[in-house]
This record gives C-alpha cells, sequence and structure tokens, in this order.
C-alpha cells in the first residue's frame, strides 16, 4: 500500500487508494498540552462550539480533543464529506459564541479526560501540570474562560499551517479547506518534575499502574519500544491471566516526547488479594526481557500482528492518520512497507535496550490505602524549597483549637509561601497554576505533581488579611471559584 499526498489550500491531505464511504479525518496540531492550568478545556469548548453549529445529521461524524490533536471526523458519501470539511472550517472561521454557556455546561456534564486515570496520572507525575501533565484535570475553571479567549485559541492553532487532513479514498472533485493561514504550532518543551526514583505512588482508579522511560529519538526506537511492550503483555497475559488468574486484562501506552525521550505505562486489573503478586509478576517478567531479550518467536508475532494490522483497511487508514500527525510534529514517520521492514529487522539487543532505565526510572501507581514497603523503592514527598520571608501571621485561637502547634505560622513574601503546621512546605509564586476558593479559604495548586496547599485564614491571626495578599499576587486571573475538583489524583 502507497501513501498518496496532495495539497489544498495550502493544507497537506493524506490518502490512500480506496472507494465510497469516503473517511476524512481533518486534524489539527493542538491540544490539552497547549493550554494552561487556568484554561483546561478551551480546545474542547472549540471543538463542541464547531460541532454543535455543522450541518445535518449527527450519525457518522465525531471529534475528538487528545494531547497533542484535535480531530474533526466523518464518513459518507465523497459530496457529503467535502461538504463537511468546508463547514467546520466556516463554523470556525465564525464561531457561535452565544452558544458558549450552553457548551460549558454540556463540557462539564461530559467531565472525560484527555487520558485514562492511570496513565493520566503517571503523566501528571512525571511532568507536573503543564503541557502534557494536564491531561488528567478535570477543567476547574471553565466559567471564567472568555469569548476574546476563544477567538485567539482559533486565530493561533485552527489555521493551515497547523492542520492536515486524511482520507480513505481519493480527495472529493472540488473539495475546499478554507482556512486562514497561520504558522506550525509545534508543542513546547516539556520539562520533568525531578521525582525521587524508583518510586510509588497512590491513584485513585483500583487498578496497578507501572511506567518507566525509554529511547525514543528514532524510529527503530519508537518501534522497539512497542514491540517490547507488546511482548512482554503476551507474556503477562499467559502466567499472570491464564496460568494464575490473578489479572483479567493488561495494556500499555507509549507517550513519547519529541526530545527523544518517552515513557511506557502499562495497566493491569489485579483485585487487592492478587495486587502484590501481579506486581512483582509483571516487574519479573520486564527484567527477564530486559536480561534475556524476547525469542525469535515472539518478534515473528509482532510482525504477523502488524501485517494482519496492515491488511485491514481501518488499520491502514491508522497507519495513514499517524503519519499525518507526525507531519505536524515535523518528525520523520515510515509508511507501512518501511514499517513492517523495521519491525522484521528487529533482534533482541533493541527491545533489551529499551528496557535500559527500568529499574532507574520505574514510577508504580497503587490503589488508595495499598503501602508499599521495598528496599530501594520511594514513596512521594512533598516539594522541598527554603523558608521564605515575608509578612509572618501566626497562630490563631481558633488555630489553636484545631490543634495547630505553637510554631504553626503562614509567612508570606514576594518569592512566595510558607507553612507551617508541624512541618513546613515552602511553594513559590512561579509553581502556582491556579488558587481554588473555598468558603473564606484559598487552595493553592502547585505544577509540581498537583500538590494542593489549602490556607485557611481563620487559622491564623489576620488571616483573612493573608488571603487577601495571597490573591493580590496571583491576579484575578489566577484564581477560580469552587467548580469542580481540579486534579485527578
Amino acid at each position: 500500500m502507497t501513501f498518496e499526498r496532495t495539497e489544498i489550500d495550502g493544507v497537506p491531505v493524506f490518502w490512500v487508494a480506496g472507494s465510497e464511504p469516503l473517511t476524512a479525518h481533518l486534524v489539527f496540531r493542538v491540544g490539552v498540552r497547549d493550554e494552561t492550568f487556568m484554561t483546561t478545556g478551551i480546545t474542547h469548548l472549540v471543538e463542541h462550539l464547531t460541532m454543535s453549529a455543522v450541518q445535518g445529521p449527527r450519525h457518522g461524524r465525531n471529534a475528538t480533543v487528545e494531547p497533542s490533536f484535535t480531530s474533526f471526523m466523518t464518513t459518507g458519501k465523497a459530496d457529503a464529506v467535502a461538504t463537511f470539511i468546508a463547514d467546520v472550517c466556516a463554523k470556525l472561521a465564525a464561531p457561535e459564541l452565544d452558544r458558549l454557556p450552553v457548551e460549558k455546561k454540556i463540557l462539564s456534564a461530559e467531565g472525560g479526560m484527555a487520558a485514562g486515570p492511570v496513565v493520566a496520572g503517571h503523566i501528571r507525575y512525571r511532568y507536573g501540570l503543564k503541557s502534557v501533565g494536564l491531561v488528567g484535570v478535570v477543567p476547574p475553571a471553565l466559567n471564567s474562560i472568555t469569548e476574546e479567549q476563544v477567538l485567539a485559541h482559533i486565530r493561533n492553532y485552527f489555521t493551515a499551517g497547523n492542520a492536515a487532513l486524511v482520507l480513505s479514498g481519493p480527495p472529493p472533485e472540488g473539495l475546499r479547506i478554507p482556512l486562514p493561514q497561520g504558522p506550525r504550532r509545534a508543542p513546547a518543551p516539556q520539562e520533568r518534575v525531578a521525582l525521587p526514583l524508583p518510586m510509588w505512588f497512590e491513584q485513585p482508579a483500583p487498578l496497578l499502574g507501572l511506567s518507566f522511560e525509554v529511547p525514543a529519538t528514532t524510529n527503530e526506537e519508537r518501534e522497539a519500544a512497542c514491540a517490547m511492550a507488546q511482548i512482554a503483555c503476551e507474556r503477562a497475559h499467559a502466567e499472570l491471566r491464564q496460568k494464575n488468574g490473578w489479572i483479567y486484562d493488561i495494556d500499555f501506552t507509549p507517550v513519547f516526547q519529541q526530545d527523544g525521550t518517552g515513557i511506557m505505562c502499562f495497566e493491569a486489573d489485579p483485585p487487592p488479594e492478587h495486587f502484590e503478586e501481579t506486581r512483582l509478576g509483571l516487574l519479573r517478567i520486564l527484567r527477564e526481557l530486559r536480561d534475556n531479550g524476547p525469542t525469535r518467536s515472539e518478534l515473528d508475532t509482532v510482525v504477523e500482528s502488524w501485517e494482519g494490522y496492515d491488511a485491514d483497511p481501518a488499520g491502514r487508514f491508522d497507519a495513514l492518520t499517524g503519519a499525518a500527525r507526525y507531519h505536524l510534529l515535523d518528525v520523520p514517520s515510515l509508511d507501512p512497507a518501511g514499517t513492517l521492514a523495521l519491525l522484521r529487522s528487529l533482534g533482541p539487543s533493541q527491545c533489551q535496550e529499551s528496557l535500559g532505565r527500568l529499574d532507574q526510572s520505574l514510577l508504580i501507581g497503587v490503589p488508595e490505602g495499598v503501602w508499599l514497603q521495598e528496599n530501594g523503592l520511594n514513596t512521594e514527598q512533598d516539594p522541598q524549597h527554603a523558608p521564605i520571608k515575608g509578612q509572618v501571621y501566626r497562630r490563631s485561637i481558633r488555630g489553636t483549637i484545631a490543634g495547630l502547634p505553637g510554631s504553626a505560622q503562614l509567612v508570606i513574601g514576594d518569592e512566595g509561601i510558607s507553612l507551617t503546621e508541624g512541618n513546613t512546605c515552602t511553594v513559590r509564586w512561579e509553581d502556582v497554576v491556579g488558587a481554588q476558593r473555598f468558603g473564606d479559604g484559598t487552595l493553592l495548586v502547585i505544577a509540581d505533581k498537583g500538590y494542593q496547599l489549602p490556607i485557611r485564614p481563620a487559622w491564623y491571626a489576620k488571616g483573612k488579611e493573608a488571603v487577601q495578599f495571597i490573591s493580590a499576587k496571583l491576579g484575578e486571573h489566577m484564581i477560580f471559584e469552587d467548580e469542580a475538583v481540579p486534579v485527578a489524583n
């Protein structure tokens, strides 16, 4: 199969030979990672505003917002597909902003995230509440997003230079993609949080999550990491499910960054009584692959699964969509023949190399209430910074009644805030991504892994003054009301 490519109205069009019904994905290089904590959900609002205004039946059309991409999709006759694409572009050019209040309510009711809770938790711990780390955030301040912000988001990201069209057949006659001109928007560089790896943390989902760093600079490294993960899942299915009955399912999710790094995240569903056996069993399988490599038969199975995937029209279209997305990221990609040749050339050593940082970069997510006690495996720690200097607010009478020690105090200065209630926690202003009002208090949300620091003014003398000081330092654009639980821990 050969990928074809042309250009219409400045938008690259990727397609393969095929017949009706025609499937089309209009893909933009914008997603949750292009938002801030306070504007989380704005891309989804744009998608909702657009799709609610597009004419025609809902059947056969959809749209999605992912960490790095937003897609408008349809399937039907060629002329209907062309009409849909033109209509999407028209609604993006002139969004029906009077629907914004209603779409905010719908988005709140939808309540979705750009990734499942296990993967989202691992990404947030590794990258903090910025860029890709926002995939597990429930939008905290939808009601504060303005029409001007929505229009600016559309102007910045929904342009011809930041789009690609994917088709399951030749472009329809007369197809137009009337988007405004604009540059490609590369994702912002993603800095990782300094974690005491290897470590574990609690997650709300009753599942096992396990992730580690993998090299992802080249196509060979990315394909080797995915082949390794597929083989590990097959071994885990045979041992942990078929042999021992400890799990129902296990799967993996790769998260590759443009700087050549990535993580591989595994998710399994053992019941509480078999959680530890599953954790140790999966680690044993991964370490055996690292030390001894996969068998030739296992590597052949990976090739066979790709051949079956490529033989399926849906699989070919997925591969074509992947090529278009890599184009939008300015990352070289392979066509199906190139991918197949690469997989056939993989040997055990490449899969072993993808596991080279397994133990050093290991992060394990466990259900709430599970406590891991294992030598060399750390647990999460509060962010540590030296106490700052500033205005001191000491414990009040109500703070005494609440059980605060005599040393309890709140210090607010130009650099940040230090809170002492037994231990001292210091937060710098630049690390605060938002502040939620609750009652007369404030809950500071910290970029580092989504820590939340509550400030209760009643516990400190002149505590209301302290909260006003905090609000003034942050600015109203950083403060939101009690709309939602902002971080899915």
